[in-house]
């Protein structure tokens, strides 16, 4: 049972809160499993810009394509995965976990979304669903279904000494590694060529067709090569 909460505030004579004008990541086409460095554009309060940076890891089991951050103040950021992940506490303990997942002005939380058709089912959110289980949760008609066209896949957060007010998108390119290909002896030499590219084509000139009739010595000529 709760008897009384017990608040302390202590008020500032001037605004504190910074505003974040814009973000760049290190390079944009990213591969899973890789980190990459954020720049972060901000502007005191009457005051001069400054900047933060921010190391992140791009998930894996992502699919190839658009991968978007998310970075803004707390507050923001939670307005915006709340947007995306809509799904409605049903427990007292989905609940809680939803409160103890905010956020305050004074961190910077960059979220990662991707494009995934999933579901938010009875307050739980279920991205990267296959479509037998979709069409199955369709066909129910159930209205505690509902269909996800984006999801989270990271939550990073930055601790500042400020408050932080904003929020930008950053747009990558997500692609997945793929193995080095080694080229068979007869062609260039054996050496490696590109990722993802194989090499079958041989670059001998061809053999000239053996003169004559079309009897033994043929049949004798085509076993020899």
């Amino acid at each position: 049972e709760i008897e009384g909460i017990e608040v302390d505030l202590e008020p500032s004579r001037v605004p504190r809160t910074a505003r974040l004008v814009g973000a760049h990541a290190s390079r944009t086409l990213v591969r899973p499993g890789e980190r990459i460095d954020l720049h972060l554009e901000l502007v005191a309060y009457r005051g001069k810009p400054f900047r933060r940076r921010l190391e992140i890891e791009i998930p894996t089991g992502l699919p190839d394509g658009r991968y978007s951050l998310l970075v803004g103040d707390g507050i923001s950021a939670d307005g915006a995965r709340l947007g995306i992940e809509r799904a409605e506490p049903v427990s007292i303990e989905q609940a809680l976990e939803l409160l103890g997942s905010l956020h305050s002005r004074r961190e910077v939380v960059v979220l990662g979304v991707h494009r995934a058709r999933g579901l938010s089912v009875a307050g739980e959110v279920l991205p990267l669903l296959p479509a037998s289980i979709r069409s199955f949760w369709g066909a129910a008609a159930s209205s505690s279904a509902v269909p996800l066209q984006l999801a989270v896949s990271e939550i990073e957060i930055l601790e500042l000494e400020t408050p932080v007010a904003g929020l930008v998108r950053i747009d990558l390119e997500l692609e997945q590694r793929k193995p080095w290909v080694v080229a068979p002896r007869g062609a260039g030499g054996g050496h490696r060529e590109g990722r993802g590219q194989s090499t079958s084509s041989s670059t001998e000139p061809p053999k000239p067709r053996p003169e004559g009739g079309e009897g033994k010595e043929r049949q004798d000529a085509t076993r020899g090569e």
